[in-house]
């Protein structure tokens, strides 16, 4: 577990610094030892695929919101995905997906995201059909720093090797602040 006190650049700098440290040949390693390599539809700025993992327990997304992932906010139908580790059967077997929102503005934004599970890596909305509906962020978006976004899927999860979080709206930013796969052991 990391802790970080101080004041926002501070954190920022140790973000920026965990998730520099996790990646490994092109890959990233979160904190519960899954393997990713996530990617977005669109980046605004410098807020990278690679930001919505989560790598800091308790990490308060108020604090540090410049850490988050963030799609271009004038473009529509907005997506992140990430590759899932895998067993021996070569998938995983998801049970539910925590989504840590932004905390310092626009957290409701996160609303009506669906999280989705597949075979093939997503490409864009077109995969939708190539992928099974874990569920939806409802309308009661936790904040970010608050707490996280819980989404179950379907009683026995959903496998697959690839996971999506797709916002199916027109001019909408998709903010990933972290993201945490849970799978059946």
């Amino acid at each position: 577990m990391y802790t970080i006190s101080g004041g926002r650049a501070d954190a920022l700098t140790a973000v920026r610094l965990l998730k520099s440290k996790i990646k490994l040949n092109g890959m990233v390693k979160s904190n519960d030892g899954s393997s990713a390599k996530p990617r977005q539809s669109s980046t605004y700025r410098t807020h990278e695929a690679i930001n919505g993992i989560s790598t800091l327990s308790g990490y308060n997304a108020r604090r540090v919101p410049g850490a988050c992932s963030m799609t271009d906010p004038k473009r529509s139908h907005a997506w992140w995905t990430m590759g899932l580790e895998v067993d021996e059967s070569g998938t995983n077997t998801v049970t539910g997906v925590s989504i840590t929102a932004r905390g310092d503005c626009c957290w409701n934004r996160l609303q009506g995201a669906r999280v989705m599970i597949g075979d093939t890596p997503w490409t864009g909305s077109g995969s939708r059909k190539n992928f099974k509906s874990c569920g939806v962020v409802g309308k009661a978006v936790v904040r970010g720093g608050s707490g996280v976004n819980e989404v179950t899927c379907p009683a026995g999860g959903i496998t697959g090797k690839y996971l999506a979080i797709y916002l199916p709206r027109k001019r909408t930013s998709l903010m990933l602040c972290g993201v945490q796969v849970h799978s059946q052991t």
